[in-house]
């Protein structure tokens, strides 16, 4: 197995060890070519299904070109089918994923790279790091709301992305969308290595644990606050 490798001018990945892969991600993307990028996602998300890999750490950021006549909550152009198809199947690899899956935030991170995040087992943001999960495309290119809602809340996800709201560090701390990199380097570290003494067959099951649903947030105010905001 290719200890660096880049299967895409935007993706980069490599090895730390057999059982450890880093997937970089970096750049601006057009969007008409935003289902070439998932489709390589997709390739090599399900090439490590099979051989060695436990757990896959994400990072970086992408930004995506829009015509200067685009407008947020309007269909983009390029083929939104083939987007949607893609970047579902993007979502339900990692989620089925028999490796554990981990997003390092640094900085600014929206659309495709949010969905990632969410999609992980676990996302670390450092103190200057925001997320937002319907920045510049249409809402109904957000296909992540069920797995955002499952960590969030129904209506805070609803609140989040109806008004496309840029999420600080502390407030994904706050919310337990996140944990704070600084006080959690050591623990993902130590998950790493014991990641590497279970069997790979066993990390499917360990992973419905972690990615258990919390009490959803029933605040229906909310929904008020949203709709007005977004109107």
């Amino acid at each position: 197995m290719d200890k660096s490798k880049q299967l895409h001018n935007l993706i980069e990945h490599e090895f730390v060890r057999d059982e450890v892969c880093v997937i970089s991600i970096k750049g601006t993307v057009s969007v008409e070519s935003q289902a070439n990028l998932n489709r390589d996602l997709c390739k090599l998300l399900s090439d490590m299904y099979e051989g060695p890999v436990k757990f896959v750490v994400f990072q970086g950021n992408l930004s995506r070109d829009y015509p200067d006549d685009f407008v947020a909550g309007t269909p983009a152009p390029g083929n939104f089918f083939a987007n949607q198809m893609q970047a579902d199947m993007m979502q339900d690899l990692i989620s089925r994923a028999p490796y554990f899956s981990l997003y390092r935030v640094a900085g600014f991170i929206e659309d495709l790279c949010a969905d990632i995040a969410v999609s992980c087992d676990w996302r670390l943001m450092s103190d200057a790091s925001q997320i937002c999960f319907a920045a510049q495309r249409s809402l109904n290119e957000v296909k992540i709301a069920s797995r955002l809602a499952e960590l969030v809340g129904n209506f805070r996800a609803f609140d989040m992305i109806l008004r496309r709201r840029i999420i600080s560090a502390r407030e994904a701390l706050e919310i337990s969308l996140a944990l704070p990199e600084a006080q959690f380097e050591d623990d993902i570290a130590g998950l790493e290595m014991q990641a590497l003494t279970v069997r790979k067959e066993s990390i499917a099951i360990m992973r419905r644990a972690v990615r258990g649903p919390l009490p959803n947030d029933i605040s229906v105010e909310r929904i008020v606050s949203s709709v007005a905001a977004a109107s």
